[in-house]
């Protein structure tokens, strides 16, 4: 993971900065208070779990990181479509909360496939799936947008899954037909949201190789509720670990000068987009 000298800029006025002029030349007056928006289903919402959840920690690391208080609206629900949350966005609470946000946290596409379609599917490839992920796409890409209008022009991070269905030992005990069938479809989702991400200059952070190695290797059981689905309290820490590698891993090609972006873990929207 590349990590360069911006990074020391953490500590530095509270935030590591870089990121579009956007016409304002002058460097954003310093505040104490940071928001984060979480859009998506019951992973961010974090469902099932007596913890803070990864959204909650992540905040909880931002402000270690950056001395500032970090507020958190967490909007996601659990069995929430992508189609739910494209809705959602014009919800005028949900808009309030974009509208204040400096950092948007999205995790949605599990529900779109459901277990049915995986079995019926099994290894035939994407093209059984490509209405679900034409859908996907186009939801992430409208959300994404109705995310960054907002006056602060969030950071905006796209989460992907360690398996859009169950996992671990819970996995294992439905067969290796089923097993395989749904880390082919975790791969064609996953693959939609990296793509998303890049298209709009979004951050996707990686969840499957935390979680289950990069061989895909690794049993995640320990880091799962009882159902096999969701995190347990283990699973939110690595992912909250992951989110925050990954927006240091965004800001720290930009050069420390460029320091008028929001006051946030920022920004991925890239340092060569600074003064157009």
């Amino acid at each position: 993971m590349h990590l360069g000298a911006a990074l020391l800029a953490l500590t530095v006025a509270g935030v590591a900065a870089c990121g579009p002029d956007r016409g304002r030349p002058q460097a954003a007056p310093p505040v104490s208070r940071s928001s984060i928006v979480a859009l998506g289903d019951s992973v961010p919402s974090g469902y099932g779990c007596s913890c803070p959840g990864y959204v909650q920690s992540l905040a909880h690391r931002i402000t270690a990181a950056t001395g500032r208080e970090v507020l958190v609206h967490n909007d996601a629900h659990a069995g929430a479509t992508s189609s739910d949350v494209a809705d959602a966005v014009r919800d005028e609470l949900v808009s309030s909360h974009l509208a204040a946000s400096d950092l948007v946290l999205i995790q949605v596409g599990a529900n779109d496939v459901d277990t049915t379609a995986i079995m019926e599917c099994g290894t035939a490839g994407a093209a059984c799936y490509q209405p679900v992920l034409e859908t996907l796409h186009d939801n992430l890409t409208r959300i994404i947008a109705t995310a960054e209008a907002g006056v602060h022009h969030p950071v905006v991070a796209v989460i992907g899954y360690w398996n859009i269905t169950v996992d671990g030992a819970v996995g294992a005990a439905r067969g290796s037909a089923f097993t395989t069938a749904s880390e082919q479809a975790t791969e064609y989702v996953n693959r939609v949201i990296s793509d998303v991400a890049t298209e709009t200059a979004a951050i996707y952070v990686d969840t499957k190789i935390p979680l289950k190695g990069p061989t895909n290797g690794r049993d995640p059981t320990a880091e799962l509720q009882d159902d096999g689905d969701h995190p347990n309290a283990s699973g939110h820490e690595i992912i909250a670990d992951a989110a925050f590698r990954a927006l240091q891993a965004a800001g720290a090609d930009c050069p420390p000068d460029q320091a008028n972006s929001p006051p946030m873990l920022v920004a991925h929207r890239t340092c060569s987009e600074a003064g157009r």
